[in-house]
């Protein structure tokens, strides 16, 4: 029964002057958590193999030694009770005892107060028949004691028939013995090999034919490869006289041909033909021999000057062949226009060079030395012989044009190169700090004189740190002679960093030997240069700026923020938090609340926002959190009169809505029937 919220305040207004309640505690006792950690579910064990199981146990009221435990078998009941687990909690039970088959292995634990927890899993226990030699693993009727030998297969075994697959079939040690694929001669062929005859050993795929009538390779013909077959079909066998029994070209009576073979077999090879040496001198009209009727030609012959006759037939005669060079020079001693003048002298023939000063016609020309228009060369006018010092090229005599060139050579002949005023000077010009490029002062010359350069653009020749190209420095001076001064790309020039909030720590970067602005600072790291209250170094706020730039985005806003709240735990989501489990943060947590006003986190039905009940428990439970038990006007409340005197008879309207009677002393009645109380 409920009563109106009015009623409750009116009752409770008439208790106004009472004294206080008593207050009580209700005890819950929870069950205990079973939990199995090992062997994993599903696991396969052997008959007789130990299987140790292991299980977490814990209660929130009980110390884990105070649990008794039990462990059941779907299958085989009872199998172990009484074991203690340790002081962690940690429960262990050995057997090798399991029965054959899928077992449902469950751990019960009960606590001091009559509470049980469980948890199971499942294990199979199995016979390895694989493991036993006196098992028929296959169904074939035999085990691997009785001879099966192979009892994975129910299609081998001593009784099976054997067939030609490759296997020992009736486990005998022989394989397909009986059938084609067998080797009954023990020759190492089966008829499936080509064993023409299985009952002969020296019949065979491989076997050595013989003259004798029989196919004993099994080839289908008949005593090949011996001297009464004829191997090429010419209708002679070797027996018969066939020189060559390869060769159906070759045997008694065949026609002789120049080809280096006794075609007719009589022991002359090419006898009547090109390819025979009629003149007995050791070559054939087909070995090169031009006349076979000459024994002193041949191609080794000798040629000999003034015979018209080509002696070594080589297509050459007398003085057109090499041969006649005794000297081998190029040129023969025998008569006709290219004659050598000399021909023991390899240095003397028509092509040879006139050399100055031997009193040698070294080019057989009729002319010695100067005399000889080939001294001079080149057609300059002077010859080797007299002042030219180089005879191959026409612009080299004496009294020619000197000229500046790079393979330094005397076109003048006067023993110099290069001397000064010779053609093609150019002008180099003083290198006074010797950085390799010049000032104002210059000379002429072929080539670069110690002190000068061809460069004239240095800018300072004074100092040797200043020229085109030099590496420019913050000093204040133009070190690269460009017309610029301690430009950006200066070497050394520090780096600048826009501060665009002021906060004196910067961002962007810049390059340059003096800061660019007053708005650029020497110090970086600001990760928010439009925000003066973020740099390296700020204090953290719970303001959705990272301030901190020294910290990583993740921890903005994080535990280094000073201003953080205090969030409590609400572990049953009842919106009131527990006052002892709470945690700082900027936001709140997942779970958190902002106050700590729940009296018991793990129940949603008690927070102050709950309706206070009559639970009839001694001393019963506070929902609503406000340390009253079963206050006046709790949800389930009875309504009691005021019996004042005794009498066992209310006042008639003086009455508490209250979970038991007597909660308020004198409201113990149930009726209003006294009219003077």
């Amino acid at each position: 029964m409920r009563f109106s919220r009015s009623l409750i305040i009116l009752s409770l207004s008439l208790l106004s002057a009472c004294g206080d309640m008593d207050k009580g505690v209700t005890i819950h006792n929870t069950e205990p958590v079973v939990t199995f950690e090992s062997p994993i579910e599903g696991t396969d064990f052997q008959v007789s193999e130990a299987i140790s199981f292991e299980a977490r146990v814990e209660d929130k009221e009980s110390d884990p030694k105070e649990l008794e435990l039990e462990w059941t078998s779907d299958l085989d009941g009872l199998i172990e009770e009484g074991t203690t687990p340790s002081i962690e909690g940690l429960a262990t039970f050995t057997t090798a005892g399991l029965s054959e088959g899928l077992h449902t292995i469950t751990l019960k634990a009960t606590d001091p107060g009559g509470q049980i927890g469980s948890d199971y899993l499942t294990v199979k226990v199995e016979t390895d028949c694989l493991a036993l030699t006196n098992c028929d693993y296959d169904e074939d009727g035999y085990t691997e004691e009785q001879g099966d030998c192979d009892d994975n297969d129910d299609g081998r075994h001593p009784d099976a028939d054997e067939i030609e697959n490759g296997i020992d079939d009736d486990c005998d040690d022989l394989i397909d013995e009986g059938t084609q694929r067998y080797d009954d001669d023990g020759d190492g062929y089966t008829e499936l090999e080509g064993d023409c005859n299985d009952d002969n050993d020296g019949i065979s795929p491989v076997a050595e034919e013989i003259a004798d009538g029989v196919d004993q390779d099994c080839d289908d013909i008949i005593d090949e490869g011996t001297d009464v077959y004829d191997d090429d079909g010419d209708g002679f066998s070797e027996e018969d006289g066939d020189c060559n029994d390869d060769n159906s070209a070759v045997y008694p009576g065949a026609e002789e041909v120049s080809n280096g073979v006794d075609d007719d077999c009589d022991d002359i090879i090419d006898e009547g033909s090109d390819g025979y040496d009629d003149d007995g001198d050791g070559y054939t009209e087909l070995g090169g021999d031009c006349d076979d009727t000459d024994p002193l030609v041949s191609p080794v012959g000798i040629e000999v000057c003034g015979d018209d006759i080509d002696n070594d037939c080589d297509s050459y005669i007398d003085d057109e062949d090499d041969d006649t060079d005794e000297d081998g020079d190029g040129f023969s001693a025998c008569e006709g226009e290219d004659q050598d003048c000399d021909d023991d002298d390899e240095d003397i023939h028509p092509d040879a060079d006139e050399v100055c000063g031997d009193e040698v016609d070294n080019d057989c020309d009729g002319d010695i030395d100067a005399d000889d228009s080939e001294t001079d060369a080149d057609e300059d006018g002077q010859s080797a012989c007299d002042l030219d010092c180089d005879d191959t090229d026409p612009d080299i005599y004496s009294g020619a044009i000197e000229i500046c060139d790079l393979l330094g050579v005397d076109e003048d002949c006067d023993g110099e190169i290069n001397e000064a005023g010779a053609l093609g000077t150019l002008t180099f010009y003083a290198d006074a700090d010797e950085d390799g490029h010049g000032g104002p002062m210059t000379t002429a010359a072929c080539s670069v004189p110690d002190g000068y350069t061809a460069s004239s653009t240095d800018c300072d020749d004074t100092d040797g740190s200043i020229y085109p190209g030099a590496i420019e420095v913050c000093d204040g001076a133009d070190n690269d002679c460009d017309d610029s001064v301690d430009e950006d790309s200066a070497v050394g020039a520090p780096t600048w960093y826009y501060d665009g909030d002021g906060d004196g720590f910067g961002s962007t970067p810049s390059v340059a030997c003096e800061a660019p602005s007053a708005s650029f600072v020497s110090v970086d790291g600001d990760c928010n240069d439009a925000d003066d209250r973020a740099y390296p170094g700020a204090t953290e706020y719970c303001d959705g700026i990272r301030n901190n730039c020294d910290l990583p985005i993740s921890e903005a806003d994080g535990d280094e923020a000073v201003d953080k709240d205090t969030w409590y735990h609400d572990w049953d989501e009842d919106g009131y938090g527990d006052p002892d489990d709470w945690e700082d943060a900027c936001d709140a947590p997942v779970a958190h609340v902002s106050n700590d006003n729940d009296c018991n986190d793990w129940d949603d039905t008690i927070s102050p926002e709950a309706d206070e009940i009559c639970d009839g428990e001694d001393p019963g439970i506070d929902e609503d959190c406000d340390e009253l038990i079963n206050e006046i006007g709790a949800e389930g409340c009875e309504i009691f009169y005021r019996d004042e005197d005794g009498d066992d008879y209310g006042h008639e309207t003086d009455f508490l809505c209250l979970c038991e009677a007597n909660d308020v002393p004198s409201y113990d009645v149930l009726n209003n029937e006294d009219c003077c109380d």
